[in-house]
């Protein structure tokens, strides 16, 4: 395709945009060959449509009762337990961090097209699109609309409304898993991957005609297997829209026989369950190990120190430093400055799993004054000193 792909996406303009759809957002404004031409909001949830009706004192008493009653819940309670324990591990997970608040700033500069579909369906997960809504739509004239909103999409003509059709991700292998949530039940059995799906939308829930699939290592946590599959469901998009533009069409595959059941957001059992799984027994075991470590010596990296010339030295002549407990020691560099022989080394933490670059006080038999050099939210090894006026690291 010589000209550029016209592209719009559903999401809503009044919530936050996560960090993979700001790196989609990001990708198509920079590529020359793309052209994000307008947002289609759910104008339901309009901020300005919301009907602001005053209460009386008795009512906003009620309702903020309720409110502390719905977040008591059993299963309310393990999910903010997870999210305090899975949190801080993906935080900078992404590769490239990109700036949101500059995104959603560009994405206000965009065309908003507001949307009103009927909520349909046994439990309201249904939105359905009338023929005046399509043609809202159809009117754009795009070549791709990217979902990031509404639930399961039905209507007249409404799979039909852009000329590739509404590219949506399923964040699972669809011929395994159908639903959701992202990375939870792959986790919870144990899955050996995860996959992504990137289809056309269909009348059938996660079974649509598929453009492309990816397949990744699943992670120890929820969270983190979450993340992944949300990242990398961009390079999957990324991927496929360079084909279309080069070639004027992406390849089409069947979904499949699906046979397995469709899959919900977890109730308190199976969250119960991965929370003992997950944490409780895997922080026992790892206690155990560290314990029966300490008992075995602790089988990992030390420091050993030696005077002499390395090339003629007796190892079993040195004195072992012991490292801290739950860390080994690795990676020494010795700097003598001011009548004093400093140590840097990486640092690592077991329970943490990366490691940080410390620096101590090396005599004979032992390092003190041990303080932390670098120490980041990633890992960090192999630290590496020279001296030029200063000592640099």
């Amino acid at each position: 395709m010589n000209k550029k792909i016209r592209i719009g996406i559903f999401r809503s303009p009044w919530r936050q945009i996560p960090h993979w759809e700001a790196r989609i957002v990001s990708e198509l404004i920079q590529d020359q060959r793309y052209e994000l031409v307008c947002i289609f909001s759910d104008e339901r949830k309009n901020p300005d449509n919301l009907k602001m009706v005053k209460r009386s004192l008795y009512s906003k008493v009620l309702n903020k009762a309720k409110s502390l009653t719905f977040q008591m819940l059993p299963t309310n309670i393990i999910l903010r337990f997870i999210d305090k324990m899975e949190l801080p591990s993906v935080q900078g997970f992404a590769a490239r961090k990109i700036s949101t608040i500059e995104i959603k700033k560009h994405l206000n500069k965009i065309q908003n097209i507001p949307l009103n579909p009927v909520k349909t369906g046994k439990d309201g997960c249904i939105d359905f699109f009338n023929m005046t809504e399509v043609d809202k739509i159809k009117k754009m004239g795009l070549d791709v609309i990217l979902r990031h909103e509404f639930g399961i999409i039905k209507g007249d003509g409404i799979y039909n409304s852009a000329k590739y059709g509404i590219w949506s991700f399923h964040h699972g292998d669809n011929r395994v898993n159908r639903g959701g949530p992202a990375g939870f039940w792959e986790v919870f059995y144990d899955e050996s991957v995860c996959g992504v799906t990137l289809q056309i939308l269909e009348n059938e829930l996660d079974g649509g005609t598929v453009i492309d699939r990816s397949f990744h290592s699943i992670r120890t946590f929820w969270y983190q297997t979450r993340e992944l599959v949300l990242e990398k469901s961009v390079e999957l998009l990324m991927k496929n829209l360079s084909i279309l533009s080069d070639y004027g069409s992406v390849k089409k595959l069947e979904s499949g026989i699906y046979s397995q059941k469709l899959y919900k957001y977890p109730t308190f059992f199976p969250l119960v369950i991965y929370v003992f799984r997950k944490h409780v027994s895997l922080r026992l075991l790892d206690k155990y190990k560290r314990m029966t470590s300490d008992i075995k010596n602790r089988n990992v990296w030390k420091i050993l120190v030696y005077k002499g010339k390395i090339k003629n030295s007796v190892l079993w002549r040195s004195h072992t430093i012991e490292p801290g407990f739950n860390e080994f020691w690795a990676d020494p560099f010795i700097v003598s400055n001011d009548n004093q022989d400093y140590i840097f080394f990486e640092n690592y933490c077991y329970y943490k799993k990366r490691a940080k670059i410390s620096v101590g006080l090396l005599s004979d038999k032992s390092i003190t004054s041990i303080v932390d050099a670098i120490a980041t939210d990633y890992h960090m090894s192999y630290p590496f000193i020279f001296k030029k006026g200063d000592v640099f690291l």
